[in-house]
């Protein structure tokens, strides 16, 4: 499947969706909160490889498929 970018919006709704703090979500995809920071203020690009780790973590701690992103859909 097709995967695209994901602009800083989505990616802030999609961490409070999962209920994660910035530091939490740093902690689960391996990176430092201070890039979590970045990628929410926009001052770093959400790559689709990143978009496609978030879909998939969401995907496993709520136990829902998304839809979105990870398909490449808009």
């Amino acid at each position: 499947p097709m995967v695209t970018a994901m602009d800083k919006n989505k990616f802030t709704k999609l961490r409070k969706q999962m209920q994660l703090t910035q530091a939490e979500l740093a902690r689960e995809l391996g990176v430092s909160r201070a890039a979590v920071s970045r990628w929410e203020s926009g001052k770093r690009k959400i790559d689709s490889i990143l978009a496609l780790a978030l879909e998939c973590l969401a995907e496993r701690l709520t136990g829902k498929k998304r839809r979105g992103y990870a398909k490449g859909r808009k």
